[in-house]
């Protein structure tokens, strides 16, 4: 019977020391990490000003803790914090101690570093680790001369880099931030061509770090490119690109000169009604109406304008006016377009309620119909989320319009 006791006492001794080195094993193993940021490191402070230290930790358990401490030249401490974290996870975090160096003055030798809560008790990391910081009186009667600084950090493409400039006269020191370069995109390369009805793909790829991109475009350019003419037309990876193609290529409308196409310029609403009679073949023999529409200031579009009105696709501002040089709101585009459509026996009955526009209140009441349909066509769609009733519509979003009509709802009607 006591042999027996004695072996369980032996036994269990040997278990208590398994677990305890398996403790210091672990603890030998892992402990929290941190780190000092560049800008942090042996930098030097006018008296009076806030030196920060950030750091950046990296937990192991949950119970941990940073010190730090400032020594003086007698390694006197001066300023300490001894700041307590409670991890919930194992992400990294910063944290930065600022002191204020009133009163300091001359070098001082900062020391920090993390202890732990382990296996019942607290532990210090295996290594304690030191910067310094010095105080001088700072620049008296003038600003700083700095020096031409070296660079700590380099920039990269997407990341900003760090310079490190010294005071000549007083010795403060100073890091600043250096922008990121930025890609420096090549020339591109297609990896799918366009057509009229789907997009392409064309990959750019970085000459400094190798970075690629992917962006879509409309149209491969060059002398094949019916806008290519025009010096402020839309790159080929611009959304109003193929628009603006194809209005061109259809005859719909032209540039404003032989060299411009001005598409951020507005529509009026002569030339909105002019499109759709170019794309109806032309008619003539109608009636006109308007007092402001004349062959003295409207030859270009008295024609158009007659053959609308007469169908019921536009009509006048009252008092016997048309306004053709009146900019072309989204809702009137909407409206007219609604009506051509309806007049060629085309089905509009699609339907979209604009409940997920935020101003669909906005939408004068005889045009609801036509802006409920327009949506439901996927003809127009919010700006910022916003569906801009009253808001001009320009050349290049008529152009984009025309296409999605003429390809969507004509054609396929």
């Amino acid at each position: 019977m006591k042999k027996m006791k004695r072996t369980a006492r032996i036994f269990l001794t040997a278990l208590l020391l398994i677990a305890l080195l398996a403790s210091s094993v672990a603890y030998a193993a892992s402990y929290p990490l941190i780190y000092l940021a560049s800008d942090s490191y042996n930098m030097t402070y006018a008296e009076g000003t806030v030196a920060k230290f950030t750091f950046t930790i990296f937990p192991e358990y949950k119970n941990e803790t940073l010190h730090f401490n400032v020594y003086d030249a007698n390694h006197k401490s001066v300023a300490y914090l001894d700041q307590d974290f409670y991890n919930t996870s194992s992400k990294m975090r910063e944290f930065t101690v600022t002191v204020n160096t009133a009163g300091y003055s001359g070098t001082y030798t900062v020391e920090y570093y993390m202890s732990f809560y382990s296996f019942m008790e607290w532990h210090d990391a295996p290594r304690k680790y030191t910067t310094t910081m010095t105080v001088v009186k700072g620049c008296t009667g003038g600003a700083h001369t700095w020096d031409k600084g070296y660079v700590y950090n380099e920039p990269t493409c997407t990341e900003t880099g760090k310079a490190k400039f010294t005071c000549t006269k007083c010795g403060v020191t100073q890091f600043d931030e250096i922008a990121a370069l930025g890609h420096a995109w090549n020339n591109g390369e297609i990896t799918l061509e366009p057509t009229q009805t789907t997009d392409g793909k064309m990959l750019y790829t970085c000459t400094r770090c190798d970075a690629t991109k992917e962006v879509t475009i409309y149209c491969t350019g060059g002398g094949s490119c019916a806008s290519s003419k025009f010096t402020d037309a839309p790159s080929i990876s611009n959304w109003a690109h193929r628009g603006i193609d194809f209005a061109v290529e259809h005859g719909l409308f032209g540039g404003t000169s032989a060299t411009t196409f001005e598409p951020e310029s507005p529509m009026t609403r002569a030339m909105l009604v002019t499109v759709l009679w170019r794309y109806e073949g032309q008619p003539t023999g109608y009636e006109n109406t308007f007092s402001d529409v004349n062959a003295k200031d409207g030859s270009w579009y008295i024609d158009a304008v007659a053959w609308a009105a007469s169908d019921g696709i536009v009509g006048g501002i009252g008092k016997n006016r048309f306004d053709p040089e009146g900019k072309i709101t989204r809702e009137q585009m909407a409206t007219i377009l609604y009506r051509y459509a309806d007049k060629r026996g085309i089905d509009t009955d699609a339907y979209d309620d604009l409940s997920a526009f935020p101003d669909a209140d906005k939408v004068e009441s005889w045009a609801k119909d036509a802006m409920q349909w327009a949506v439901a066509e996927n003809l127009i769609g919010g700006s910022d989320g916003m569906l801009l009733p009253q808001g001009n519509a320009t050349r290049a979003q008529v152009a984009t319009i025309l296409m999605r009509f003429i390809q969507n709802v004509v054609n396929a009607g």
